[in-house]
């Protein structure tokens, strides 16, 4: 406990380079909870309080959680996922939502042209996912 908080211990810096080099492996870099009557429990906030959330993320072996807000979130999610074309748009949203999800959701957004630019693609990605933010149903 309070290791985040000792900045001996590990440094920003050391946070946002281990997001940057998906230090923990494709896919296991994110973790988004959801309510979708399946893996988490009814009642969230009282499983949480019981600490049966923390002891299920420590029996998985997850060590450490970092919480934080941003102003631009989309830009956050374009560098923090390896987007360079715009095939890895639902790849990576497949990360935060099943499949069924992602191809619905990107239905609402215009398609990109096939001579995106990285730049363009890891911007879409962004926004999709700032958009998303809030959204808890698995059912699309």
């Amino acid at each position: 406990m309070g290791f985040l908080r000792d900045r001996d211990y590990i440094s920003a810096q050391r946070i946002n380079d281990l997001v940057d080099e998906e230090a923990l492996g494709a896919g296991n870099g994110t973790f988004r909870g959801v309510v979708d009557g399946t893996w988490l429990a009814p009642n969230p906030m009282a499983w949480q309080r019981t600490g049966g959330f923390a002891d299920g993320l420590r029996a998985s072996g997850v060590k450490y959680v970092v919480l934080g807000d941003l102003a631009e979130e989309w830009y956050l999610y374009s560098i923090a996922h390896p987007i360079s074309n715009r095939e890895d748009i639902p790849k990576e949203l497949s990360r935060y939502f099943p499949q069924n999800f992602v191809d619905k959701l990107l239905e609402k957004y215009e398609p990109l042209v096939h001579d995106s630019t990285p730049e363009q693609c890891a911007r879409r990605f962004g926004e999709i996912l700032s958009d998303c933010q809030g959204l808890c149903s698995t059912n699309g």
